[in-house]
């Protein structure tokens, strides 16, 4: 996976405590969007990445928790830039837009304790665990029911039909990952034993 710079990639829907941050491009595009909706429903434009694969725990860090899932690189720690250049902590208190809306950019709070710890999982995973009220760790168990033979079909958002399901790591070796011909898709692992693969269907 390559990381790719905010600041190549940002739109100016918010800012950065670094300019050196860096995450996917995937989370990278998607935050571009949340940011735009955010500015534009709330009429704020406040949101600043206070830090994405490194946490700053430094003394008085409004991001300090230790979360190992930062190294992946689909994770957005936030916070908000005030008008006097001041930097505020988000919290469940004032993260309202965001909680509400957050999954509808493929975004969601993968830590419970975490108000400002967003992670980017893509708009049909994240769709899923809105409306079925899962934990991502409650999701991947779950998923981990579907196979190539027996898969969780659906309608997203834009009406198109899906199915997904769960591939399991081979115990030595590489895993052969069946996958659907002459039809797109994508297979992202779930850092532990296995991936998940799905595609829009005729």
């Amino acid at each position: 996976m390559i990381l790719q710079g905010f600041q190549e990639k940002k739109n100016e829907y918010y800012r950065m405590k670094n300019l050196e941050l860096k995450a996917s491009d995937d989370a990278v595009r998607a935050m571009n969007s949340l940011a735009e909706a955010y500015c534009q429903q709330t009429g704020n434009s406040n949101l600043l990445v206070y830090s994405t694969t490194e946490r700053y725990d430094a003394e008085g860090s409004l991001c300090p928790d230790v979360l190992p899932d930062r190294g992946t690189g689909f994770c957005l720690d936030l916070a908000f830039l005030n008008e006097d250049g001041t930097i505020s902590a988000m919290t469940s208190a004032n993260n309202g837009w965001l909680k509400e809306n957050a999954w509808r950019f493929g975004f969601i709070f993968s830590v419970a304790s975490c108000a400002y710890h967003i992670r980017y999982v893509g708009d049909i995973h994240s769709a899923i665990m809105h409306t079925q009220n899962l934990t991502l760790s409650e999701y991947l168990e779950r998923i981990r029911g579907y196979t190539v033979f027996s898969p969780y079909e659906s309608v997203a958002s834009d009406g198109k039909h899906f199915m997904m399901y769960f591939v399991p790591s081979a115990a030595f070796g590489s895993t052969d990952i069946p996958v659907p011909e002459n039809q797109p898709y994508t297979v992202s692992g779930n850092n532990t034993d296995g991936f998940i693969v799905w595609t829009y269907t005729d």
